[in-house]
């Protein structure tokens, strides 16, 4: 299969010459064709993107001269790389690293030592968090899903409504994990576990304004109230949908579902945290904390006034 016309080059970045050889083969055999410029520190591959910007880029977690985390935020600062897609495989994948990085959107982040011929090791444990994701995924198969993302030009939002509200949705998902982390935290209680399923729980949302672009792509149209009207009442079944369909274990399923209410199951107290923080960020900025004293879950887990007014309900 002969590359995407619009897919110019893959960056690879990375300390080990070596290394970076044997990733240039990956791609090669992944999208015949298709060009690599190899750089072995990140102020080569800063000067590099500034003069062409790639397809997308492959880049050591540990460069010399501009790590990875460095040089994704240069690239975010400049237009022309700003949407750069791009893979990182670093030493550190601790969850304070792997936060750090995120906010640069990685299109996946990786673990030394890598292997080429697996998706890395599985020891039978249910994976529940996206830290204990990043081991198992493999630069095989994370690689050749950022290629197919690459040559999707159709991939992004065109509509600006659509954008606006994609980009929203975002920023809101993120404020829902770092609350949940923060109130896990003060609990002592599992905080990567808490901070997934608040940065997926509403994935259901950027899907249907997926699919909301394909039907003004094939000549359908759609009114400010339309969409609003959709995400209200199909958002949810898509989400649901989707959390089947990528087969998330129960647990972590339980755990999104109660952001949005506690069911008469048996729940565990990271649930009544998903449940807490989804109360704290629908609470209006002029309604007083204590509205919320009386909630079932702010009682079950005995929080006070004084830890729900210090709950980060804004992105730092």
């Amino acid at each position: 299969m002969s590359v995407s016309v619009n897919l110019s080059y893959v960056l690879i970045a990375y300390n080990e010459p070596w290394r970076a050889d044997e990733l240039a083969r990956l791609v090669v055999a992944l999208r015949p064709g298709i060009r690599t410029v190899q750089v072995n520190d990140g102020q080569a591959a800063l000067r590099v993107c500034r003069k062409q910007p790639p397809s997308f880029l492959i880049a050591d977690g540990e460069l010399a001269q501009l790590d990875a985390r460095n040089l994704l935020h240069e690239l975010r600062n400049h237009q022309a790389t700003r949407l750069l897609p791009a893979i990182v495989i670093s030493d550190r994948v601790d969850g304070t690293s792997v936060r750090a990085v995120r906010p640069l959107a990685p299109k996946a982040y990786l673990k030394k030592p890598y292997s080429l011929n697996s998706a890395g090791q599985h020891n039978g444990a249910v994976c529940k968090t996206l830290g204990q994701a990043l081991p198992r995924l493999g630069v095989k198969r994370a690689l050749n899903l950022t290629l197919q993302l690459a040559v999707q030009n159709n991939a992004t939002l065109s509509d600006p409504r659509l954008k606006h509200q994609a980009a929203s949705s975002a920023e809101y998902a993120q404020r829902a994990a770092e609350l949940a982390h923060w109130l896990a935290s003060r609990l002592k209680l599992d905080t990567e576990l808490s901070y997934t399923a608040g940065l997926l729980h509403n994935i259901g949302e950027l899907a249907l304004l997926r699919s909301l672009q394909e039907w003004l792509d094939s000549g359908g149209e759609l009114a400010e109230d339309e969409i609003h009207c959709a995400l209200r009442e199909r958002s949810a079944s898509f989400g649901s949908a989707l959390r089947a369909q990528w087969r998330l274990p129960l647990g972590l399923r339980q755990l999104i579902a109660a952001f949005y209410s506690l069911g008469a199951e048996v729940f565990t107290r990271e649930a009544l945290v998903l449940n807490v923080t989804g109360s704290l960020l629908r609470l209006p900025p002029s309604s007083p904390i204590d509205a919320l004293l009386q909630d079932r879950a702010v009682r079950l887990l005995r929080l006070d006034e004084a830890i729900l007014e210090r709950a980060p309900r804004e992105r730092a």
